[in-house]
Protein backbone atom coordinates (compact mmCIF):
# COMPACT_ATOMS: atom_id res chain seq x y z
CA UNK A 1 0.00 0.00 0.00
CA UNK A 2 1.46 3.38 -0.97
CA UNK A 3 2.16 5.84 1.52
CA UNK A 4 -0.51 8.16 0.32
CA UNK A 5 -2.99 5.07 0.48
CA UNK A 6 -2.76 5.22 4.08
CA UNK A 7 -4.85 6.60 6.77
CA UNK A 8 -3.51 9.45 8.65
CA UNK A 9 -3.08 7.17 11.69
CA UNK A 10 -1.62 4.58 10.06
CA UNK A 11 0.95 7.00 8.46
CA UNK A 12 1.76 7.97 11.74
CA UNK A 13 2.38 4.43 13.22
CA UNK A 14 4.49 2.96 10.35
CA UNK A 15 6.68 6.11 10.16
CA UNK A 16 7.35 6.06 14.16
CA UNK A 17 8.22 2.58 14.56
CA UNK A 18 10.63 2.97 11.32
CA UNK A 19 12.61 6.00 12.90
CA UNK A 20 11.85 4.32 16.57
CA UNK A 21 13.30 1.00 15.79
CA UNK A 22 16.45 2.78 14.05
CA UNK A 23 16.70 5.66 16.94
CA UNK A 24 16.59 2.67 19.81
CA UNK A 25 19.32 0.93 18.10
CA UNK A 26 21.59 4.26 17.77
CA UNK A 27 20.84 4.93 21.69
CA UNK A 28 21.40 1.43 22.78
CA UNK A 29 24.98 1.69 21.43
CA UNK A 30 25.82 4.49 23.23
CA UNK A 31 24.74 3.79 26.59
CA UNK A 32 26.51 0.44 26.33
CA UNK A 33 29.55 2.66 25.30
CA UNK A 34 29.05 4.89 28.36
CA UNK A 35 30.59 2.41 30.59
CA UNK A 36 33.66 1.93 29.13
CA UNK A 37 34.02 5.80 27.55
CA UNK A 38 34.06 6.75 31.33
CA UNK A 39 36.41 4.19 32.89
CA UNK A 40 38.82 4.86 29.83
CA UNK A 41 38.08 8.83 29.84
CA UNK A 42 37.11 9.60 32.93
CA UNK A 43 34.50 12.10 34.03
CA UNK A 44 36.32 15.48 33.48
CA UNK A 45 37.66 14.78 29.93
CA UNK A 46 34.40 13.46 29.00
CA UNK A 47 32.45 16.70 30.38
CA UNK A 48 35.17 18.64 28.46
CA UNK A 49 34.65 16.83 24.91
CA UNK A 50 30.25 17.30 25.55
CA UNK A 51 31.51 21.29 26.20
CA UNK A 52 33.74 21.54 23.20
CA UNK A 53 31.71 19.89 20.93
CA UNK A 54 28.12 21.40 21.90
CA UNK A 55 29.61 24.76 21.22
CA UNK A 56 31.14 23.91 17.95
CA UNK A 57 27.34 24.51 17.05
CA UNK A 58 27.43 27.63 17.77
CA UNK A 59 29.42 28.47 14.48
CA UNK A 60 26.86 26.92 12.21
CA UNK A 61 23.99 29.01 13.54
CA UNK A 62 25.02 32.07 10.93
CA UNK A 63 24.05 30.12 7.61
CA UNK A 64 21.09 32.27 7.04
CA UNK A 65 18.83 29.40 7.78
CA UNK A 66 19.74 27.41 4.48
CA UNK A 67 20.29 24.47 5.97
CA UNK A 68 17.09 23.76 7.20
CA UNK A 69 15.48 25.10 3.87
CA UNK A 70 17.31 22.54 2.27
CA UNK A 71 14.65 19.30 2.36
CA UNK A 72 11.56 21.23 1.67
CA UNK A 73 13.31 22.68 -2.15
CA UNK A 74 14.91 19.31 -2.40
CA UNK A 75 11.65 17.88 -2.20
CA UNK A 76 9.52 19.93 -4.85
CA UNK A 77 12.60 19.28 -7.33
CA UNK A 78 12.12 15.54 -6.98
CA UNK A 79 8.63 16.03 -7.76
CA UNK A 80 9.32 17.14 -10.62
CA UNK A 81 11.95 15.46 -11.38
CA UNK A 82 14.58 18.64 -11.73
CA UNK A 83 17.51 16.16 -11.09
CA UNK A 84 19.66 19.49 -12.23
CA UNK A 85 17.68 22.56 -9.91
CA UNK A 86 18.45 19.33 -6.68
CA UNK A 87 22.44 19.21 -8.03
CA UNK A 88 22.29 22.91 -7.65
CA UNK A 89 20.81 23.02 -4.10
CA UNK A 90 23.18 20.33 -3.15
CA UNK A 91 26.01 22.42 -4.82
CA UNK A 92 25.14 25.41 -3.05
CA UNK A 93 25.56 24.02 0.47
CA UNK A 94 28.38 22.27 -0.43
CA UNK A 95 29.91 25.69 -1.16
CA UNK A 96 28.59 27.77 1.27
CA UNK A 97 29.72 26.01 4.77
CA UNK A 98 33.31 26.03 3.78
CA UNK A 99 32.97 29.30 3.15
CA UNK A 100 31.16 30.14 6.82
CA UNK A 101 34.57 28.72 8.20
CA UNK A 102 36.60 31.45 6.73
CA UNK A 103 34.38 33.92 7.36
CA UNK A 104 34.26 33.10 11.18
CA UNK A 105 37.91 32.50 11.62
CA UNK A 106 38.80 35.79 13.17
CA UNK A 107 36.33 34.52 15.90
CA UNK A 108 37.73 31.42 16.14
CA UNK A 109 41.29 32.91 16.83
CA UNK A 110 39.85 35.30 19.62
CA UNK A 111 37.89 32.79 21.17
CA UNK A 112 40.63 29.27 21.20
CA UNK A 113 42.90 30.86 23.74
CA UNK A 114 40.17 31.62 26.01
CA UNK A 115 38.86 28.26 26.12
CA UNK A 116 41.07 27.00 28.99
CA UNK A 117 40.95 29.91 31.56
CA UNK A 118 36.75 30.13 30.82
CA UNK A 119 36.55 25.93 31.91
CA UNK A 120 39.13 26.50 34.60
CA UNK A 121 41.44 23.20 32.26
CA UNK A 122 44.65 22.49 34.27
CA UNK A 123 47.74 24.61 32.47
CA UNK A 124 49.00 20.82 31.49
CA UNK A 125 46.34 20.89 29.36
CA UNK A 126 45.54 23.79 27.80
CA UNK A 127 47.41 23.84 24.92
CA UNK A 128 45.28 20.25 24.17
CA UNK A 129 42.57 21.83 24.48
CA UNK A 130 42.79 24.05 22.26
CA UNK A 131 44.81 21.70 19.59
CA UNK A 132 41.47 19.81 19.83
CA UNK A 133 39.14 23.33 19.67
CA UNK A 134 40.84 23.70 15.55
CA UNK A 135 40.00 19.80 14.86
CA UNK A 136 36.76 20.11 15.56
CA UNK A 137 36.33 23.73 14.18
CA UNK A 138 37.61 21.99 10.58
CA UNK A 139 35.00 19.09 11.53
CA UNK A 140 32.10 21.55 11.76
CA UNK A 141 32.61 23.18 8.43
CA UNK A 142 33.66 20.03 6.53
CA UNK A 143 30.69 17.87 7.49
CA UNK A 144 28.02 20.53 7.43
CA UNK A 145 29.14 21.47 3.49
CA UNK A 146 28.31 17.87 2.54
CA UNK A 147 24.91 17.32 5.12
CA UNK A 148 23.05 18.51 2.13
CA UNK A 149 23.17 14.73 1.24
CA UNK A 150 21.17 13.79 3.76
CA UNK A 151 18.86 16.26 3.23
CA UNK A 152 18.70 15.13 -0.61
CA UNK A 153 18.09 11.29 1.07
CA UNK A 154 15.47 12.71 2.99
CA UNK A 155 13.56 14.48 0.48
CA UNK A 156 13.36 11.52 -1.28
CA UNK A 157 11.80 9.80 1.73
CA UNK A 158 14.22 7.39 2.52
CA UNK A 159 13.49 7.46 6.26
CA UNK A 160 14.66 3.85 6.80
CA UNK A 161 17.46 4.10 5.01
CA UNK A 162 18.88 7.35 6.87
CA UNK A 163 17.77 5.61 10.38
CA UNK A 164 20.38 2.93 9.22
CA UNK A 165 22.91 5.14 8.40
CA UNK A 166 22.74 7.13 11.73
CA UNK A 167 23.10 3.39 13.41
CA UNK A 168 26.16 2.98 11.34
CA UNK A 169 27.80 5.99 12.22
CA UNK A 170 27.04 5.41 16.53
CA UNK A 171 28.81 2.10 15.55
CA UNK A 172 31.81 3.18 14.12
CA UNK A 173 31.80 6.34 16.58
CA UNK A 174 31.60 3.88 19.54
CA UNK A 175 33.66 1.40 18.67
CA UNK A 176 36.89 3.41 17.19
CA UNK A 177 36.25 5.59 20.30
CA UNK A 178 36.41 3.01 22.95
CA UNK A 179 39.75 1.55 20.75
CA UNK A 180 41.34 4.70 20.82
CA UNK A 181 40.63 5.62 24.92
CA UNK A 182 42.03 2.37 25.46
CA UNK A 183 45.33 2.43 23.19
CA UNK A 184 46.20 6.56 24.12
CA UNK A 185 44.78 6.42 27.91
CA UNK A 186 42.08 8.83 27.86
CA UNK A 187 43.53 11.60 25.17
CA UNK A 188 40.57 13.44 24.16
CA UNK A 189 41.60 13.79 20.75
CA UNK A 190 40.51 9.61 20.46
CA UNK A 191 37.10 11.60 20.58
CA UNK A 192 37.89 13.94 17.43
CA UNK A 193 39.36 10.60 15.37
CA UNK A 194 36.24 8.35 16.20
CA UNK A 195 34.02 11.41 14.87
CA UNK A 196 36.14 12.13 11.46
CA UNK A 197 36.52 7.98 10.87
CA UNK A 198 32.70 7.79 11.71
CA UNK A 199 31.49 11.11 9.11
CA UNK A 200 34.56 9.90 6.24
CA UNK A 201 32.63 6.22 5.96
CA UNK A 202 28.95 7.02 6.00
CA UNK A 203 29.76 10.61 3.98
CA UNK A 204 31.31 8.00 1.50
CA UNK A 205 27.97 5.79 1.17
CA UNK A 206 25.69 9.05 1.27
CA UNK A 207 27.33 10.48 -2.11
CA UNK A 208 27.24 6.90 -3.55
CA UNK A 209 23.28 7.42 -3.51
CA UNK A 210 23.44 10.70 -4.72
CA UNK A 211 25.51 9.82 -7.34
CA UNK A 212 23.44 6.86 -8.58
CA UNK A 213 20.37 8.60 -8.25
CA UNK A 214 21.76 11.65 -9.69
CA UNK A 215 22.71 9.79 -12.93
CA UNK A 216 26.60 10.25 -11.72
CA UNK A 217 26.61 13.91 -11.56
CA UNK A 218 26.28 14.69 -8.07
CA UNK A 219 27.00 18.33 -8.34
CA UNK A 220 26.30 21.33 -10.69
CA UNK A 221 26.72 25.22 -10.92
CA UNK A 222 25.26 26.58 -8.03
CA UNK A 223 24.76 29.98 -9.70
CA UNK A 224 22.92 29.36 -12.44
CA UNK A 225 19.92 28.60 -9.89
CA UNK A 226 17.16 31.20 -10.71
CA UNK A 227 16.40 34.08 -8.78
CA UNK A 228 12.75 32.64 -7.97
CA UNK A 229 14.35 29.52 -6.54
CA UNK A 230 16.98 31.64 -4.32
CA UNK A 231 14.02 34.06 -2.72
CA UNK A 232 11.67 30.90 -2.01
CA UNK A 233 15.09 29.40 -0.55
CA UNK A 234 15.35 32.80 1.76
CA UNK A 235 11.81 33.58 2.66
CA UNK A 236 12.01 30.54 4.44
CA UNK A 237 14.96 30.20 5.72
CA UNK A 238 14.62 33.44 8.35
CA UNK A 239 12.34 32.02 10.24
CA UNK A 240 14.21 28.54 10.30
CA UNK A 241 17.67 30.60 11.10
CA UNK A 242 15.71 31.85 14.52
CA UNK A 243 14.33 28.54 14.99
CA UNK A 244 18.12 27.16 14.34
CA UNK A 245 19.72 29.56 16.73
CA UNK A 246 16.80 28.89 19.93
CA UNK A 247 17.03 25.26 19.75
CA UNK A 248 20.77 25.34 19.71
CA UNK A 249 20.64 27.42 22.95
CA UNK A 250 18.21 25.19 24.58
CA UNK A 251 20.43 22.21 23.49
CA UNK A 252 23.74 22.80 24.55
CA UNK A 253 23.48 25.87 26.91
CA UNK A 254 22.93 23.66 29.79
CA UNK A 255 25.87 22.22 29.50
CA UNK A 256 28.23 25.42 29.25
CA UNK A 257 26.55 26.86 31.74
CA UNK A 258 26.98 23.85 34.38
CA UNK A 259 31.16 24.18 33.12
CA UNK A 260 31.66 27.56 34.01
CA UNK A 261 29.71 28.06 36.87
CA UNK A 262 30.01 24.11 38.51
CA UNK A 263 32.80 21.78 37.52
CA UNK A 264 33.75 19.88 34.34
CA UNK A 265 32.50 16.76 36.10
CA UNK A 266 29.20 17.58 36.71
CA UNK A 267 29.32 18.17 32.79
CA UNK A 268 29.86 14.62 32.46
CA UNK A 269 27.72 13.41 35.04
CA UNK A 270 25.18 15.95 33.05
CA UNK A 271 26.11 14.58 29.69
CA UNK A 272 25.31 10.89 31.77
CA UNK A 273 22.18 11.43 32.62
CA UNK A 274 21.39 13.44 29.30
CA UNK A 275 21.50 10.52 27.43
CA UNK A 276 18.40 8.94 29.74
CA UNK A 277 16.67 11.76 29.76
CA UNK A 278 16.84 12.37 25.75
CA UNK A 279 14.76 9.19 25.28
CA UNK A 280 11.46 10.59 25.90
CA UNK A 281 12.47 13.22 23.29
CA UNK A 282 14.06 11.50 20.45
CA UNK A 283 11.60 8.56 19.97
CA UNK A 284 8.65 10.29 20.61
CA UNK A 285 9.67 12.80 18.20
CA UNK A 286 10.93 10.48 15.72
CA UNK A 287 8.24 10.27 13.00
CA UNK A 288 7.80 13.98 12.86
CA UNK A 289 9.77 14.37 9.49
CA UNK A 290 7.06 12.50 8.05
CA UNK A 291 4.21 13.92 9.50
CA UNK A 292 4.87 17.25 7.82
CA UNK A 293 4.21 16.52 4.11
CA UNK A 294 0.64 14.62 5.46
CA UNK A 295 -0.05 18.30 6.99
CA UNK A 296 0.77 20.35 3.79
CA UNK A 297 -1.44 17.67 1.79
CA UNK A 298 -4.45 18.13 3.99
CA UNK A 299 -3.58 22.14 4.65
CA UNK A 300 -3.84 22.35 0.24
CA UNK A 301 -7.34 20.81 0.63
CA UNK A 302 -8.82 22.66 2.54
CA UNK A 303 -9.24 19.86 5.28
CA UNK A 304 -8.75 22.26 8.80
CA UNK A 305 -11.14 20.07 10.44
CA UNK A 306 -8.95 16.78 9.65
CA UNK A 307 -5.79 18.52 10.30
CA UNK A 308 -7.59 19.57 13.92
CA UNK A 309 -8.75 15.71 14.79
CA UNK A 310 -4.95 14.86 13.58
CA UNK A 311 -3.66 17.19 15.79
CA UNK A 312 -5.31 16.27 19.16
CA UNK A 313 -5.01 12.66 18.56
CA UNK A 314 -1.22 12.84 17.40
CA UNK A 315 -0.62 14.74 20.23
CA UNK A 316 -2.16 12.25 22.42
CA UNK A 317 -0.40 9.82 21.33
CA UNK A 318 3.24 11.77 21.67
CA UNK A 319 2.36 13.14 25.34
CA UNK A 320 1.43 8.77 26.12
CA UNK A 321 4.52 7.70 24.48
CA UNK A 322 6.66 10.48 26.29
CA UNK A 323 5.35 9.95 29.64
CA UNK A 324 5.14 6.22 29.30
CA UNK A 325 9.21 6.34 28.47
CA UNK A 326 9.74 8.89 31.10
CA UNK A 327 8.35 6.95 33.36
CA UNK A 328 10.07 3.90 32.84
CA UNK A 329 13.14 6.06 33.58
CA UNK A 330 12.75 7.71 36.53
CA UNK A 331 10.90 4.61 38.43
CA UNK A 332 13.67 2.63 37.60
CA UNK A 333 16.84 5.14 37.48
CA UNK A 334 18.58 4.35 40.41
CA UNK A 335 18.06 0.09 39.01
CA UNK A 336 19.51 1.47 35.77
CA UNK A 337 22.64 3.14 37.08
CA UNK A 338 23.26 -0.12 38.85
CA UNK A 339 22.90 -2.17 35.97
CA UNK A 340 24.43 -0.15 34.01
CA UNK A 341 27.43 1.91 34.87
CA UNK A 342 28.02 0.29 38.37
CA UNK A 343 28.45 3.73 39.78
CA UNK A 344 26.33 6.12 41.74
CA UNK A 345 26.85 9.74 40.03
CA UNK A 346 25.94 13.16 42.38
CA UNK A 347 22.63 14.76 41.28
CA UNK A 348 22.01 12.09 38.63
CA UNK A 349 18.64 11.78 40.26
CA UNK A 350 17.81 15.80 40.65
CA UNK A 351 19.34 15.94 36.87
CA UNK A 352 16.98 13.56 35.29
CA UNK A 353 13.83 14.61 37.27
CA UNK A 354 14.37 18.25 35.61
CA UNK A 355 15.90 16.91 32.38
CA UNK A 356 12.20 15.01 31.88
CA UNK A 357 9.84 17.89 33.13
CA UNK A 358 11.36 20.11 30.57
CA UNK A 359 11.34 17.66 27.63
CA UNK A 360 7.66 16.63 28.47
CA UNK A 361 6.58 20.27 28.24
CA UNK A 362 8.58 20.93 24.95
CA UNK A 363 7.01 17.83 23.77
CA UNK A 364 3.33 19.39 23.70
CA UNK A 365 4.63 21.98 20.79
CA UNK A 366 6.26 18.98 18.91
CA UNK A 367 3.09 18.45 16.93
CA UNK A 368 1.93 21.79 16.84
CA UNK A 369 5.37 23.11 15.26
CA UNK A 370 5.52 20.43 12.92
CA UNK A 371 1.83 21.75 12.01
CA UNK A 372 2.54 24.98 11.12
CA UNK A 373 5.80 24.14 9.29
CA UNK A 374 3.29 22.15 7.00
CA UNK A 375 0.89 25.07 6.32
CA UNK A 376 4.23 27.61 5.49
CA UNK A 377 3.59 29.88 8.89
CA UNK A 378 6.62 29.19 10.49
CA UNK A 379 6.61 33.01 12.27
CA UNK A 380 4.56 31.77 15.59
CA UNK A 381 7.25 29.08 15.73
CA UNK A 382 9.89 31.64 15.59
CA UNK A 383 8.31 33.77 18.30
CA UNK A 384 8.21 30.57 20.58
CA UNK A 385 11.70 29.88 20.11
CA UNK A 386 12.98 33.19 20.68
CA UNK A 387 10.39 33.77 24.24
CA UNK A 388 11.48 30.10 25.09
CA UNK A 389 15.60 30.65 24.82
CA UNK A 390 15.42 34.05 26.10
CA UNK A 391 13.58 32.80 29.22
CA UNK A 392 15.78 30.12 29.71
CA UNK A 393 19.55 32.00 29.29
CA UNK A 394 17.60 34.60 31.82
CA UNK A 395 16.61 32.49 34.25
CA UNK A 396 19.49 30.25 34.48
CA UNK A 397 21.40 33.08 34.78
CA UNK A 398 19.62 34.70 37.22
CA UNK A 399 19.70 31.10 39.12
CA UNK A 400 23.20 29.92 38.84
CA UNK A 401 25.45 32.23 41.18
CA UNK A 402 22.76 31.40 44.27
CA UNK A 403 21.84 28.05 43.18
CA UNK A 404 24.38 26.46 41.02
CA UNK A 405 23.56 23.23 39.44
CA UNK A 406 19.47 23.48 40.40
CA UNK A 407 19.51 26.96 39.42
CA UNK A 408 20.23 26.60 36.01
CA UNK A 409 18.46 22.98 35.29
CA UNK A 410 15.37 24.86 37.10
CA UNK A 411 15.71 28.21 34.82
CA UNK A 412 15.60 26.14 31.89
CA UNK A 413 12.25 24.39 33.23
CA UNK A 414 10.51 27.47 34.09
CA UNK A 415 11.85 28.82 30.44
CA UNK A 416 10.34 25.80 28.68
CA UNK A 417 7.22 25.76 30.74
CA UNK A 418 6.22 29.45 30.04
CA UNK A 419 7.60 29.18 26.19
CA UNK A 420 5.43 26.16 25.41
CA UNK A 421 2.26 27.47 26.79
CA UNK A 422 2.65 30.69 25.46
CA UNK A 423 3.10 28.96 22.29
CA UNK A 424 -0.08 26.47 22.72
CA UNK A 425 -1.99 29.92 23.12
CA UNK A 426 -0.89 31.00 19.56
CA UNK A 427 -1.21 27.52 18.33
CA UNK A 428 -5.14 27.30 19.92
CA UNK A 429 -6.47 30.40 19.13
CA UNK A 430 -5.30 31.58 15.65
CA UNK A 431 -4.98 28.14 13.92
CA UNK A 432 -6.63 25.61 15.72
CA UNK A 433 -9.33 27.28 16.81
CA UNK A 434 -10.41 25.50 19.85
CA UNK A 435 -9.93 25.61 23.50
CA UNK A 436 -7.82 24.51 26.18
CA UNK A 437 -9.91 21.89 27.16
CA UNK A 438 -10.65 20.86 24.00
CA UNK A 439 -7.02 20.97 22.87
CA UNK A 440 -4.83 20.10 25.89
CA UNK A 441 -6.28 19.42 29.52
CA UNK A 442 -8.81 16.67 28.73
CA UNK A 443 -6.47 14.24 28.47
CA UNK A 444 -3.83 15.88 29.67
CA UNK A 445 -4.88 15.86 33.37
CA UNK A 446 -5.89 12.27 33.98
CA UNK A 447 -2.17 11.22 31.97
CA UNK A 448 -0.27 13.19 34.07
CA UNK A 449 -2.18 11.96 36.90
CA UNK A 450 -1.41 8.35 36.14
CA UNK A 451 2.17 9.35 35.07
CA UNK A 452 3.04 10.59 38.89
CA UNK A 453 1.04 8.38 40.64
CA UNK A 454 2.73 5.40 38.85
CA UNK A 455 6.24 6.55 38.99
CA UNK A 456 5.99 6.59 42.43
CA UNK A 457 4.09 3.58 43.67
CA UNK A 458 7.15 1.76 41.47
CA UNK A 459 9.42 3.37 43.13
CA UNK A 460 8.37 2.68 46.52
CA UNK A 461 7.54 -1.02 45.98
CA UNK A 462 11.01 -1.41 44.59
CA UNK A 463 13.43 0.59 46.88
CA UNK A 464 14.54 -2.20 48.90
CA UNK A 465 15.92 -3.78 45.35
CA UNK A 466 18.39 -1.19 45.27
CA UNK A 467 22.19 -2.67 46.47
CA UNK A 468 25.76 -1.92 45.51
CA UNK A 469 26.71 -5.14 45.79
CA UNK A 470 24.03 -6.78 43.62
CA UNK A 471 25.40 -9.16 40.98
CA UNK A 472 25.35 -7.59 37.25
CA UNK A 473 22.99 -10.43 35.71
CA UNK A 474 20.76 -9.76 38.85
CA UNK A 475 21.04 -6.11 38.95
CA UNK A 476 19.82 -6.10 35.06
CA UNK A 477 16.73 -8.64 36.17
CA UNK A 478 15.60 -6.62 38.60
CA UNK A 479 15.58 -4.11 36.40
CA UNK A 480 13.62 -5.71 34.08
CA UNK A 481 11.45 -6.36 36.68
CA UNK A 482 10.75 -3.35 37.61
CA UNK A 483 9.88 -1.84 34.33
CA UNK A 484 7.40 -4.63 33.85
CA UNK A 485 6.02 -3.59 36.74
CA UNK A 486 5.91 -0.25 35.50
CA UNK A 487 4.24 -0.94 32.17
CA UNK A 488 1.37 -2.88 33.90
CA UNK A 489 0.49 -0.50 36.76
CA UNK A 490 0.68 2.21 33.96
CA UNK A 491 -1.54 -0.04 31.48
CA UNK A 492 -3.86 -0.72 34.70
CA UNK A 493 -4.40 2.88 35.14
CA UNK A 494 -4.88 4.37 31.83
CA UNK A 495 -7.64 1.70 31.52
CA UNK A 496 -9.41 2.89 34.70
CA UNK A 497 -9.29 6.37 33.08
CA UNK A 498 -10.30 5.56 29.68
CA UNK A 499 -7.85 7.17 28.11
CA UNK A 500 -8.29 5.20 25.09
CA UNK A 501 -11.63 5.47 23.41
CA UNK A 502 -13.46 3.30 21.15
CA UNK A 503 -12.32 5.53 18.04
CA UNK A 504 -8.08 4.87 19.20
CA UNK A 505 -9.57 0.63 19.42
CA UNK A 506 -10.98 0.78 15.76
CA UNK A 507 -7.76 2.29 14.65
CA UNK A 508 -5.41 -0.02 16.29
CA UNK A 509 -7.98 -2.80 14.85
CA UNK A 510 -7.66 -1.79 11.59
CA UNK A 511 -4.43 -1.21 11.48
CA UNK A 512 -3.34 -4.51 12.33
CA UNK A 513 -6.13 -6.20 10.04
CA UNK A 514 -4.57 -4.05 7.39
CA UNK A 515 -0.72 -5.23 8.28
CA UNK A 516 -2.18 -9.05 8.21
CA UNK A 517 -3.95 -9.03 4.93
CA UNK A 518 -0.99 -7.69 3.52
CA UNK A 519 1.42 -10.20 5.13
CA UNK A 520 -0.91 -12.90 3.81
CA UNK A 521 -0.96 -11.75 0.24
CA UNK A 522 2.49 -11.82 0.07
CA UNK A 523 2.87 -15.01 0.89
CA UNK A 524 -0.15 -16.44 -1.01
CA UNK A 525 2.33 -14.22 -4.08
CA UNK A 526 5.51 -16.01 -3.29
CA UNK A 527 3.52 -19.78 -3.25
CA UNK A 528 1.95 -18.48 -6.59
Amino acid sequence: MESHMRSPFARIVVSSLTMGISTIGTMVLGMLAIPFIVHYAGLSTYGLWAVLSGAMGYFTLLDLGLGGSFVPQLSMMIASNQKNAVRQILSLGTMMYPFLGLLFLPIAFVVAPDIPVWFRIPASQSQLTIHSFWWLYAFTFISQSLRSLVSLTIARQKMSLVGGLNALTSFIYYGTLILFLSLFHANIMSFIWATYSSWVIVTIIYWGLAYSWLDGHVFSNPFALGSTMLRSLFSFAGWMQINKISSQINEEADRILIGYFVNMSTVGVYQIVSRLAYLTRTLPLSSLDSFLPMISEYHASGEIGTIRRIYIDANRYLALVTWYIGGVLLATEPLIFQAWTRQVFPNADLILWLLIGTLSINNLTGIGTTLLKGIGTPRDESMYAILGSFLKICLSLGLARPFGLVGILLGTFLGATIGSFFFLHLLFSKHLHIGWWQGLFRWFIPLFSVFIVTVLTVRFLTQHWIDPSTSESKSIALLLLSAALFSGIFLFALAIIRFFTSTDIHRIRKLLATRATRKISALQGDDQ
